[in-house]
């Protein structure tokens, strides 16, 4: 991942002054590009962990209520408890 910026450094003696204020003007835009860029991929893998998250709770939760609803009452007197 790219955190700051870097000199060009040996490489500054073959570029004519006006080439190398270009070149990094350009390479400034580049490293800005892709910090923006890795940053909106940080974005999206936390919101697909979180949906992940959300569809395994579901899942869970329903998983749950299935095995409560197949368990059968055991009645003793006017009382029923469920077994486990």
């Amino acid at each position: 991942m790219v955190n700051r910026p870097n000199a060009i450094g040996h490489e500054e003696d073959t570029f004519l002054p006006p080439e190398r204020d270009t070149l990094k003007q350009s390479m400034a835009l580049m490293r800005h590009l892709l910090m923006d860029a890795q940053l909106a991929v940080s974005l999206i893998k936390e919101k697909v962990i979180q949906q992940k998250a959300i569809a395994l709770h579901g899942r869970m939760r329903a998983n749950c209520a299935e095995r409560l609803l197949a368990q059968k009452p055991v009645v003793f007197g006017e009382r029923s408890t469920w077994t486990l």
